[in-house]
């Protein structure tokens, strides 16, 4: 509505100062106009520079959805984590969506349809002591302020909403997760695809039997301790001991 406003009064204003032949009734309306004019034009620049008319609204959302990029049983979850550029601290990530998922997908790869919001979006990671992987995203966007500024500035129905930033972080827990870049990922599977099966097999065996030697010793220590405790430190130790093959195999 402010562009017709403004071409209205600047037709009031050059009617009023050349053609009204009153001489006070030309000051009162060609001085009106003129300020309403510039009012206007200050106020659209206010809006275009600085959102005038607008506040900034933040939104938080946070999701369990993430389930590892490598086999669902293995007792370590993988997520695989690739840079966009360098030194950004942007990341493409990518994971199961669900558990159930055929196969992992990637997120947060910059919309190439979209480059305008594209750069205002950030999604990195970080591996700490929690105990299940979450999903936060902080979503920045300017809104109107009331009716009044929207009739007044709104060009179309993309104004309202307009995003600042959005930026995702994704917590996987130490214990039970591993991340690993794009490059990595690429050399376990080529490790794990060319490993002697004899050679993995015998790997499994020793593993195994090395978790009910320490299982004993958990025991004898801990002789009042229920079935679920040692169920539980037989994962921990089953899932350290896959988590350090992993590391070596990408080293």
């Amino acid at each position: 509505m402010i562009i017709p406003i403004m071409i209205g009064l600047t037709i009031v204003m050059v009617l009023s100062w050349f053609l009204i032949p009153n001489k006070l009734l030309k000051i009162t309306l060609g001085t009106l106009s003129t300020l309403l004019l510039l009012a206007s034009a200050l106020a659209l620049s206010a809006h275009l520079n600085s959102h005038w008319g607008m506040k900034e609204v933040t939104d938080t959302k946070t999701s369990n959805s993430i389930y590892t990029a490598a086999q669902v049983d293995s007792p370590v979850s993988i997520l695989v984590t690739q840079e966009v550029g360098t030194d950004s601290d942007n990341y493409v990530l990518v994971y199961r969506d669900k558990k159930t998922d055929e196969k992992p997908e990637a997120h947060f790869a910059p919309d190439k349809k979209n480059i305008i919001d594209s750069v205002k979006k950030t999604a990195t990671y970080k591996v700490a002591n929690v105990t299940e992987p979450t999903i936060v995203i902080t979503k920045k966007t300017w809104t109107w302020e009331n009716d009044t500024f929207k009739k007044l500035f709104e060009v179309n129905d993309e104004t309202d909403n307009e995003l600042i930033s959005e930026e995702t972080l994704v917590t996987v827990p130490q214990k039970t997760w591993l991340a690993m870049t794009a490059d990595q990922s690429k050399k376990l599977a080529e490790k794990q695809k060319s490993a002697d099966p004899k050679a993995a097999q015998a790997q499994q065996e020793q593993m195994k039997l090395v978790i009910s030697q320490k299982v004993k010793e958990f025991m004898m220590k801990n002789p009042k301790a229920t079935q679920d405790q040692i169920k539980e430190f037989t994962e921990d130790q089953t899932r350290e001991m896959t988590m350090n093959a992993i590391k070596k195999m990408i080293e």
